[in-house]
């Protein structure tokens, strides 16, 4: 083997090895802006590392936060405006933000996927707290990992329930 096809082989695994250990960020569509009709707002968090489930989700490929999506919104809103009076915005789907945004507090309805993959910093805990507070719905999905082992999902479980009871002490 010559000295160009071993460098070649070397860069390939550097390059392999960095690209596993770098996750990219999703690129996201602009949000929708808020115009008085109920938009579900889903919640993009910095996941935790451990277990490696909360890295590899079936989204957008950056963090539980993304399991499912958009699928899952789109079928949730759909659902909800066959059923109810509700008269939400076909295109909510789109709409994801960090709760600390400041645009955050006016979607009414919030969605947080795989939450089990997400350690809140204190301003997200407060930032939380203050939303349910002032009326806003969170609704917790797939509280369990992309693995869906039963070791997992109580791990995913205790992990929701300690940062929730920050939240809502």
């Amino acid at each position: 083997m010559t000295w160009h096809a071993v460098r070649w082989q070397v860069s390939a695994v550097l390059f392999g090895v960095l690209s596993a250990a770098t996750p990219v960020l999703a690129q996201l569509p602009p949000n929708i802006s808020y115009d008085g009709r109920p938009i579900l707002a889903r919640v993009r968090f910095p996941v935790v590392g451990q277990p490696e489930a909360c890295l590899n989700p079936d989204g957008l490929g950056d963090g539980g936060w993304s399991h499912d999506y958009p699928m899952s919104v789109q079928g949730l809103m759909k659902a909800a405006t066959n059923v109810t009076s509700l008269e939400a915005p076909v295109d909510s789907f789109m709409t994801v933000m960090s709760v600390t945004d400041p645009m955050f507090m006016q979607y009414p309805i919030a969605m947080v996927t795989e939450p089990g993959c997400w350690n809140p910093t204190e301003v997200e805990i407060t930032a939380l707290r203050t939303y349910l507070e002032k009326g806003g719905f969170l609704l917790l999905d797939d509280l369990q990992f992309s693995d869906g082992t039963p070791m997992h999902q109580e791990l995913a479980i205790a992990r929701t329930e300690q940062w929730m009871k920050q939240v809502v002490p």
